[in-house]
């Protein structure tokens, strides 16, 4: 294992699908203009790590924007096998919650690693057209029905070859997300990289420390978090009380910084970049217990910022705090009490 990791936080700001798009900007591809432009910024981010030397390139929550089936994953693997480098992030992620309705089996966005984007639907495409006008025309209607795809909100990290390395659906949710996510009911795994053991975690997960307690029991290296976090999400609520300036960013940075050193692990936060009228606050960056935050992106604006972290920092750590050695002599005390049949 290496014992120094270089992460290329990649800020970035998506495009979203507008309910009644202008027809010059969609050419005649509907949603998949605007799938399209997140992918190519995302080829153009990596592109950018890669020949910065990172090891891994770290995406927001949603980045991808949009239902991201089999087709998009497969490309994100091509792209980190092509560039030599490992990707993270969180995309919604649907499997046909019955085997009779299987999503089309082909890509829709493979002609993106040849060229620029057709201005008519490909065939892989109107595939998908057809497959989602069939089964996700009436949501409300459809949220629970036999033929209605399960859709989680899943970060995933393919290494430098494309392999899926590990993949983790969120369990807390948010309270907007449980209209049209399922909450992940698997244990969170964490699992071996170049650079370390890896965990993945996804925006309001941080604020329960036992998400970040289970990562560091498995002897977890650097937690990857993924958010889509704004500066109103305590609203209206935080209104009615005089508070900090970036009130919002405060909470979120110190739970960065909290969690890092309660789990005696490197932390990486990559949240959405935007328009800040419309709530974005960025906020990116690295924390590491012994150093605190390293670097990021303060503001909303996209931005890539690339920092080199040295791994032999969690030795000094952990014989400082000695936080997972205190955690793990209580398990031993009260699996022995469980034992003799105590409290």
């Amino acid at each position: 294992m290496s014992r120094t990791v270089t992460i290329a936080v990649a800020q970035t700001i998506p495009v979203s699908q507008e309910l009644d798009p202008p027809s010059d900007q969609m050419d005649n591809r509907g949603a998949f203009w605007a799938i399209d432009q997140n992918l190519l910024d995302t080829m153009r981010q990596v592109e950018e790590a890669a020949t910065r030397k990172a090891d891994v390139v770290h995406f927001p929550e949603f980045w991808l924007q949009d239902l991201v089936g089999q087709g998009r994953q497969v490309w994100l693997w091509v792209v980190a096998e092509k560039y030599k480098i490992a990707i993270v992030g969180s995309i919604a992620c649907g499997q046909p919650s019955s085997p009779e309705t299987p999503m089309p089996a082909e890509s829709p966005f493979v002609h993106l690693l040849g060229g620029p984007p057709p201005k008519a639907l490909t065939d892989a495409q109107q595939s998908w057209v057809e497959w989602v006008q069939h089964h996700l025309v009436d949501v409300e209607a459809k949220v629970g029905h036999a033929h209605y795809p399960q859709i989680h909100n899943t970060s995933v990290f393919i290494d430098d070859e494309g392999q899926v390395l590990g993949e983790y659906a969120k369990r807390n949710l948010w309270h907007p997300e449980r209209d049209y996510f399922v909450r992940g009911r698997r244990q969170n795994q964490v699992f071996e990289t170049k650079f370390g053991r890896v965990g993945l975690l996804i925006c309001w997960d941080i604020s329960h420390p036992s998400a970040g307690q289970e990562l560091s029991d498995q002897g977890v290296d650097i937690v990857f978090v993924s958010a889509y976090w704004l500066a109103t999400d305590s609203h209206p609520q935080l209104n009615n009380w005089r508070h900090v300036n970036d009130y919002e960013k405060t909470v979120v940075h110190s739970w960065m910084l909290a969690r890092a050193i309660e789990t005696e692990s490197v932390w990486s936060l990559c949240n959405c970049g935007g328009d800040p009228m419309s709530g974005y606050m960025g906020g990116s960056g690295v924390w590491v217990p012994l150093r605190g935050n390293i670097g990021g992106i303060p503001g909303p604006g996209a931005g890539l910022r690339i920092m080199e972290i040295d791994m032999n920092v969690l030795q000094d750590t952990q014989k400082v705090y000695k936080i997972r050695d205190d955690y793990a002599r209580y398990l031993k005390m009260v699996e022995a009490k469980e034992a003799n049949g105590t409290k």
